[in-house]
């Protein structure tokens, strides 16, 4: 017999974290290299011919350089990174006005329970930031699909 939980279900069994829907409620939960993974993007040399791939362990476990042949592919995932952590952290990003932005975040929200709204505010906040900041960079919001 096979059966179907949505995603979201299936994540709340393996993580037990409540939260308030407040945003400071994700730093509890950061890896303790978070911070150093931030200020080791922050000391790498930016061009405007950065291609960027920002989010969490599915971009960071990915070396994406030498997948896709470019040089100019940068690999800013995190593991364990949420759309909270991407918010606090755009700016390092965005300071060097990269051709394209690849995004894919969320993952670790919803295992979180954060509420759908909220991490659709926080979309909302990371694409408003990237315009502003960086007009001409391109951006690609990425998901993933669940089969049933």
């Amino acid at each position: 017999m096979k059966i179907h939980l949505p995603a979201s279900l299936i994540f709340s069994f393996f993580f037990t974290f409540s939260y308030a829907q407040t945003e400071e409620m994700d730093t509890v939960y950061r890896p303790r290299t978070y911070s150093l993974k931030v200020e080791q993007f922050r000391s790498y040399p930016d061009s405007k011919t950065d291609i960027i791939f920002l989010g969490n362990s599915l971009t960071e476990y990915t070396d994406w350089n030498e997948l896709l042949q470019l040089p100019t592919a940068k690999n800013r995932g995190i593991s364990g990174d949420t759309s909270f952590g991407i918010l606090q952290r755009l700016d390092e990003v965005t300071e060097g006005k990269p051709s394209k932005i690849f995004l894919l975040v969320g993952i670790n929200d919803i295992s979180r329970n954060v509420p759908a709204e909220l991490i659709l505010r926080n979309y909302e906040k990371i694409i408003q930031q990237i315009k502003k900041a960086s007009p001409e960079t391109q951006l690609y919001v990425q998901t993933l699909l669940l089969s049933e």
